[in-house]
């Protein structure tokens, strides 16, 4: 099964807007930023049972059972409901696996990505008008369509408030010997 997914992979730093100078031009989500930290789970099938695991956003596997890793009690609250749902996204769309990213931010779970292969996630829309039914919040999008000018990056950058910004289109970008998602932070 090429590019399934069935490790828990790390999340992506967020690297700051001049180092993806790749965004400008491109037609972007702005949402409000969110912590860079929190826990992930892989959802997969196998045998036509669904099967999941958790993990850190370094890609570290959790064991929620022996009630000693981080965030455990946000663990428990996306076990209660989100799972759920996602699971059954899973086996509507076909898709055999994907990890999603819940970053803890305000004590709030926030479901801030979701990577379908080793190299794929989904773009910002479908993440808001599908993966947001699923019973977690998902980032405020400040905009929800422009393109990225340098304009528009000095207005972002007056704001008090820090964004992260994806195109509309889930694009890759090489840094040193790594492929990373196009994200900024500004």
């Amino acid at each position: 099964m090429s590019g399934m997914l069935l490790d828990v992979l790390p999340y992506n730093k967020i690297l700051n807007i001049q180092d993806v100078p790749e965004l400008k031009g491109q037609f972007v989500y702005v949402m409000n930023d969110y912590e860079d930290d929190g826990f992930s789970v892989v959802i997969y099938k196998d045998d036509g049972n669904i099967k999941f695991s958790f993990g850190d956003f370094n890609g570290n596997k959790l064991n929620p059972i022996n009630n000693k890793c981080k965030n455990l009690e946000y663990i428990d609250k996306f076990l209660a409901g989100p799972l759920r749902k996602m699971s059954s996204l899973l086996v509507v769309t076909g898709v055999k696996s994907m990890q999603a990213y819940v970053s803890i931010s305000n004590e709030e779970m926030i479901l801030i990505d979701i990577r379908t292969h080793y190299d794929k996630y989904v773009g910002p829309g479908m993440l808001r008008d599908v993966f947001g039914k699923c019973d977690i919040k998902i980032p405020s999008y400040v905009e929800t369509g422009c393109y990225l000018t340098d304009d528009k990056i000095k207005e972002l950058k007056k704001s008090p408030k820090k964004h992260i910004v994806k195109p509309s289109s889930f694009k890759m970008i090489a840094r040193d010997d790594d492929v990373q998602p196009m994200y900024a932070r500004i």
